[in-house]
């Protein structure tokens, strides 16, 4: 519960953030861009995220759900939040570098769409309660995200906030060494990842994890 609440921090957060220190609103920040072009950057980085969370999904089913949400999920995410506060410091109003970032931070947010699956397969007996904490934690994040610009912002200023949430990022890398849900093809029923032999086993038997083999009888 606690990573699917870290996750999309600043996927609630940023909205509330970024419009502000990007033109200058900030007393830290400077007039890099205008509301209009904050908007399009925004736009577009909800657009790129349309077509990662379709290849996310079907990469985590072939390489491992945690594994991609641990370095992809989480370390793209400190790495896009660090790219985002600091990039105007190092580029100006390049809007180019922030479109950058912005990629950055689509691909990093999507690579969370196996918490889904996740939830359920660390409790097969209790999938309805799973998913409902799952909500739960998604409702949560809602509200911690923008409550720590409000919180923090005061306190530490832009850049500090900005370095909260990267941290964050980092906390939810670390905890994700301690959640092995089982995972067809990548580990066993008790969460340990199999070894290459084990792999190329079920792949000589049941395909390619995430795949599925339809056999025709004649």
């Amino acid at each position: 519960m606690v990573i699917r609440v870290l996750c999309n921090l600043t996927l609630y957060g940023f909205p509330l953030m970024m419009p502000l220190y990007l033109t200058g609103v900030y007393s830290d920040s400077q007039t890099w861009f205008t509301q209009e072009e904050w908007m399009r950057l925004w736009a577009v980085t909800s657009a790129v995220q349309i077509l990662t969370n379709i290849i996310w999904g079907r990469l985590g089913d072939r390489f491992g759900w945690m594994r991609q949400m641990r370095w992809f999920g989480f370390v793209g995410m400190a790495l896009a939040t660090l790219a985002f506060g600091y990039f105007p410091l190092f580029f100006g109003d390049n809007l180019l570098m922030m479109y950058l970032a912005g990629v950055l931070f689509s691909a990093s947010v999507t690579a969370f769409v196996p918490m889904g699956a996740i939830f359920p397969a660390l409790a097969p007996e209790h999938r309805g309660a799973a998913i409902s904490a799952h909500n739960l934690a998604s409702g949560l994040t809602t509200f911690l995200g923008p409550a720590i610009v409000t919180v923090f912002h005061p306190l530490l200023g832009s850049l500090g906030v900005i370095w909260v949430y990267a941290a964050l990022m980092l906390l939810g890398t670390v905890t994700t060494f301690f959640i092995h849900p089982p995972q067809p093809g990548i580990t066993d029923e008790q969460g340990r990842e199999l070894s290459r032999e084990e792999k190329a086993a079920y792949r000589a038997e049941h395909g390619a994890p995430g795949s599925q083999r339809v056999v025709v009888d004649a």
